[in-house]
């Protein structure tokens, strides 16, 4: 199948560059690096001639592109081996990882349009954002060549990143299923983040416990307010605790009606935002190497304690010395060098530039996979820059290729996202995200973000001793970035900016672990109790309406599209053009475009309100259709092929003696097409 080796050779392609790197990586690390950045170099490479030639030349020029780079990456690369982890460690983030992929499969499985008894099932933020992706997907997928517009609005220029999507319209052109080529990339990439988010901690801190603690913080998180909502309908609800845990009426992680959408990362960020898991994943990448670039492969100690990398706190070593050459003196000199003192910043070796000219190229690269993402790789390299502006200036001149480097690659893109759509992209300022006029700013920040601003502040305090420098570079960035996403939106919807607040949480979370997890007292049970209450008690607080939230995500299902809807989807492919609009009432279900991959009119607002269009013709266009006036001026602007009017529209939208007089081309129980030119 075309889609199974499309798959083997993007990860192939990706276990080539993550060798030719040089990064010393452990062997789920160098997996999961090699998962995204495969499909990511993948998707791009097969996009590019995809720009140019119709898909039957392009196609097989990709792979061989793929192929072709692949080699040379191999056969030039570095492989330093794998890093050896003590045997705790190994066998602990070897439990993790399965548990993360039991995890992140099962969510994706069943909220990723599955097929169940001739229909298409999702839940959650899911069924309403994964139409807009569908129907990208299936447009792509459908054509002959690439398209160059926006389905979701006729006659519009395609400016979303749209680069995994891309790679999943590659899956289903293969001969994957709509429901398979979004779940299989999104589980391997869902998986491959949670390993590098414990990489990244790991590697900032020196402890993988902390590591382990901030990931989980930072996947469980979600509103402050969370936590009491979830006791409200607890102590209202009567049921004991099980049974209110077995049907949740709500999801606890926000809540609009208070004003509190920081919502849960998973299940409103990485299931339902596809384009976030390319960002996300390549930003910690990136992150790993600009790591690498400055303190080589020992990483950077935390200035509390001599813990080792496991996280867990040396402790001299009684028993007698083992006898040289022997595998237990091998595991004895593991263990020493895992405790030794690490040197907090080396010199910009080969490997070093090899990882930041590497991490500048996957900056420069992200426009068009995530702007978000992209925006927030800027914001490190900010940091990291003025760090080397500061203090490293031998390695100025390096640093400043690299940027060239990234702005060489990311213009173009930029340019298009800027310019395609005439009346850009809708930037504005705020007043506080998305406060509400006459909501007091301390009330509005203390029930989305409460304790996140409590350990923000932790930070800033540690920031100024001296033996925390080295970690300003990496935290004033996103403190700075804190603030201005309060007051700036970089899209018409303010409520995007969550995903510039999640980077802000992540990073405060992986220095809670790793504070928490360097607690130390003058017993080992002492400290591990202190450790363990702190762990709990962090959980409760930052973590309660988030673990509610994903654990009612396993209790939902939503109908994405009925057996009706998939009636008209199956017509539609058959008997119409890929490049044909349809016009009808805005839903997130709208088959002919979310599974026939047609063109629509105007789809479901939601998908609608970060492009900054002018909506007023298109409503007026469909309103005169519903009446069966096919001579307004709008539908002459817009030309929509094909008016979908359903058996449940609201009272007075049609006119069912206009519809009468158009052309009926197809009907079900739910459906009735009319083809109008």
């Amino acid at each position: 199948m075309t889609a199974l080796l499309y798959l083997i050779v993007g990860l192939a392609f990706g276990v080539s560059a993550a060798r030719w790197v040089g990064l010393r990586l452990n062997y789920l690390e160098f997996a999961a690096v090699s998962i995204v950045v495969g499909t990511f170099g993948f998707t791009w490479i097969m996009l590019l001639p995809c720009i140019v030639f119709p898909y039957s030349a392009a196609l097989p020029l990709g792979v061989l592109l793929v192929v072709a780079v692949g080699v040379l990456l191999w056969l030039r690369g570095q492989w330093r081996g794998f890093e050896q982890l003590s045997r705790r460690m190994l066998i602990s983030w070897s439990v993790i990882a399965l548990l993360s992929f039991v995890f992140w499969v099962t969510l994706s499985w069943s909220h990723d349009l599955n097929p169940v008894n001739g229909t298409l099932m999702s839940a959650g933020s899911t069924w309403a954002d994964f139409g807009l992706h569908a129907n990208l997907v299936t447009h792509q997928a459908y054509a002959d060549h690439l398209p160059g517009n926006l389905p979701i609005a006729s006659g519009t220029n395609l400016t979303y990143p749209f680069l995994i999507d891309f790679l999943s319209a590659l899956f289903l052109k293969g001969g994957w299923s709509l429901h398979m080529a979004l779940a299989v990339p999104g589980t391997l990439l869902c998986w491959s983040i949670t390993q590098l988010v414990l990489g990244f901690g790991r590697r900032l801190f020196g402890s993988f416990a902390g590591a382990v603690v901030g990931c989980v913080l930072t996947l469980a998180g979600g509103s402050f307010i969370g936590i009491t909502l979830a006791w409200h309908d607890y102590s209202k609800s009567g049921e004991s605790l099980l049974k209110f845990l077995g049907k949740l009426p709500d999801g606890y992680a926000g809540s609009w009606a208070h004003n509190a959408p920081f919502f849960n990362p998973v299940a409103d960020l990485l299931l339902p935002q596809r384009a976030f898991l390319f960002g996300l994943g390549i930003w910690l990448i990136i992150a790993i190497l600009w790591h690498r670039s400055f303190v080589g492969d020992a990483g950077m100690p935390v200035p509390l304690g001599d813990g080792g990398a496991s996280g867990a706190t040396p402790r001299a070593d009684k028993s007698r010395p083992a006898r040289s050459g022997s595998k237990a003196a091998a595991r004895s000199s593991t263990k020493a060098e895992a405790v030794a003192p690490k040197p907090a910043e080396v010199a910009l070796d080969a490997t070093g530039r090899r990882t930041l000219f590497t991490g500048a190229v996957l900056f420069g690269l992200l426009p068009m996979t995530h702007a978000h993402s992209f925006i927030c790789a800027g914001v490190l390299f900010a940091g990291l820059f003025v760090w080397v502006v500061i203090n490293r200036r031998a390695e100025l001149r390096a640093w400043l290729i690299a940027a060239g480097v990234a702005i060489v690659l990311a213009v173009p893109q930029l340019a298009w996202q800027q310019f395609a759509v005439e009346n850009g992209t809708g930037g504005h300022f705020t007043h506080g995200w998305v406060r509400a006029e006459g909501d007091p700013l301390l009330s509005f920040e203390w029930r989305n973000f409460g304790f996140l601003l409590i350990v923000l502040l932790v930070i800033i305090v540690l920031l100024f001793r001296s033996s925390w420098r080295l970690y300003r570079p990496w935290y004033i960035p996103f403190l700075v970035l804190f603030v201005v996403a309060q007051l700036y939106s970089v899209q018409p919807l303010a409520y995007d900016n969550l995903k510039l607040f999640f980077y802000v949480f992540m990073m405060a979370m992986l220095f809670l672990g790793a504070l928490i997890m360097r607690i130390k007292l003058p017993t080992s049970w002492a400290t591990g109790g202190l450790r363990s209450i702190a762990v709990i008690a962090a959980f409760a607080v930052l973590g309660t309406g988030g673990a509610l939230t994903i654990v009612r995500e396993y209790q939902l299902k939503y109908q994405f599209a009925s057996a009706d809807d998939l009636a008209l989807a199956a017509w539609v492919k058959a008997n119409t053009s890929i490049n044909a609009v349809f016009a009808g009432t805005p839903s997130t279900g709208e088959s002919a475009g979310t599974v026939a991959g047609r063109n629509l009119l105007q789809a479901y607002p939601g998908w609608l309100f970060n492009y900054n269009l002018d909506a007023t013709g298109r409503n007026a266009a469909l309103a005169a259709l519903m009446r069966g006036d096919v001579s307004d001026p709008n539908v002459a602007k817009y030309k929509p092929d094909y008016l979908v009017v359903g058996s449940n529209e609201a009272p007075g939208t049609t006119d069912p003696a206009g519809l009468a007089k158009l052309n009926k081309v197809y009907s079900n129980d739910t459906w009735t097409v009319y083809k109008l030119r």
